[in-house]
C-alpha cells in the first residue's frame, strides 16, 4: 500500500512576556477596539532579550517527542522552518539536534514565510515516503521581536514570538496526509518584504538607522492587496487540495489557517461556505506568530479535544514568497 505520513505529536512553546493592547495603547496612537476589530488580537508574546531562535524551538520539539511517547535519539531529521536563525551560519536545526541530543538525526533549516507550516511538513512527508526517514520533527519558529520595527505602530501590533512543533511518522493508505497543494508568485514578492539585510541590499549603518531590515507601516493600497491575496489563497488552496483527495467542502471537521487576521479568517471561512465553529483561532491571544501559528494552533485544538480520531483537517497558510498552499489530513491519533 502506498505510504503516507501522519503527525504522531504537537508541541509548542510560547514566552511568558504577555504584551496586552492596554500596553500597546499606551506607546501608540490607537485603541483596544480598533485593535481588536481590525486584526482580532488581545495580547501577543514577546521573547526575551536573551532568547534565540533556537531557545523557543527547542521546547516546543521536547513538548512534541513528549507527547509522542518518543526519545530525541528516534529523530531521523529535523526540520527548522524560520525566518531568522541564531546565526547566519550554520543551520539553526543544527544547533536543535546538538542541544535535545537528538544523535542519529540529520538537520537543516528552511524560509518560506508564513506558509512554512504547510511547505515544511510536506518536506518532512516526503523524507518519510521516500524512505529515508521514520520519524520527522518539524518546528517552526517566529521570533519577530528581534527584527521588527517594535517602534511602528502596526509591527508591535500585529506581531508575536512563539514555536511550534511535530513530530511526523509514517500511516498506512487513507490515514494522515491525504493531499496537498503548493504554490508560489515571486512577481509580488514586494507585497511582503524586508528588503534590508540580504545581499541585495545588505546591512550597512544607513540600512539599521533607517529599520531597512524591517517590515514599515503598510500603506491602505497594500493593505487592500495582502488581504484580498491572503482570503484567495485560504479558499483557493483548500479548494484545491479537497479536490485532490477527491473530498468536499462539507468533508471538512476543522480547518487551521495561518493567524494573520480574524476578519482575514472569517472571510475565508465564509467563501468556503463553512461556519467559524469549524475552524480553531489563536490570533487573540498570540497575535501574528507568522511561520510558528499553524502549529501553535494545532497543538492548542488538540489539547483542547477539537480533533477526533479520523476527523478531516483542512490546514492552510498565505504569505511572504509570495507562497500559500494547504493539506487536507485525516488526522490517526
Amino acid at each position: 500500500m502506498r505510504k503516507s505520513v501522519s503527525v504522531v505529536g504537537t508541541g509548542a512553546y510560547l514566552p511568558s512576556m504577555i504584551v496586552t493592547n492596554e500596553d500597546i495603547v499606551k506607546k501608540f496612537e490607537t485603541s483596544d477596539e480598533w485593535i481588536k476589530n481590525k486584526v482580532g488580537i488581545i495580547e501577543r508574546r514577546r521573547a526575551s532579550k536573551d532568547q534565540a531562535t533556537s531557545d523557543l524551538a527547542i521546547p516546543a520539539i521536547e513538548e512534541a517527542l513528549t507527547n509522542a511517547n518518543l526519545r530525541a535519539e528516534d529523530l531521523d531529521l529535523i526540520i527548522c522552518c524560520r525566518d531568522v536563525g541564531d546565526y547566519s551560519h550554520p543551520a539553526t536545526a543544527c544547533l536543535i539536534q546538538h542541544r535535545i541530543k537528538a544523535k542519529n538525526a540529520a538537520a537543516f533549516d528552511m524560509q518560506a514565510g508564513c506558509s512554512g507550516f504547510i511547505f515544511s511538513t510536506l518536506t518532512g512527508a516526503n523524507f518519510i515516503t521516500s524512505g529515508h526517514c521514520q520519524y520527522v520533527a518539524v518546528v517552526n519558529v517566529c521570533l519577530h521581536s528581534k527584527y521588527l520595527n517594535m517602534e511602528s505602530r502596526w509591527d508591535a501590533t500585529v506581531f508575536g514570538d512563539g514555536a511550534g512543533a511535530v513530530i511526523l511518522k509514517p500511516a498506512l493508505l487513507n490515514a494522515g496526509i491525504l493531499s496537498s497543494y503548493l504554490k508560489s508568485d515571486g512577481s509580488d514578492f514586494d507585497l511582503l518584504s524586508k528588503p534590508g539585510g540580504g545581499t541585495r541590499i545588505p546591512i550597512t549603518h544607513e540600512v539599521l538607522e533607517n529599520k531597512h531590515l524591517l517590515y514599515g507601516k503598510p500603506d491602505a493600497n497594500r493593505q487592500r492587496a495582502v488581504f484580498s491575496f491572503a482570503v484567495d489563497s485560504f479558499y483557493d488552496s483548500i479548494k484545491f487540495a479537497l479536490n485532490k483527495a477527491s473530498l468536499q467542502v462539507n468533508d471538512i471537521d476543522l480547518v487551521i489557517s495561518h493567524q494573520a487576521n480574524i476578519n482575514i479568517i472569517k472571510a475565508g471561512m465564509e467563501r468556503l461556505g463553512l461556519p467559524m465553529e469549524k475552524t480553531f483561532t489563536t490570533i487573540h491571544k498570540y497575535g501574528n506568530c507568522a511561520e510558528a501559528s499553524i502549529p501553535i494552533t494545532l497543538h492548542e485544538a488538540v489539547k483542547e479535544k477539537r480533533i477526533a480520531d479520523k476527523n478531516i483537517v483542512a490546514f492552510t497558510g498565505f504569505g511572504a514568497g509570495l507562497n500559500w498552499g494547504a493539506i487536507i489530513m485525516r488526522w490517526d491519533s
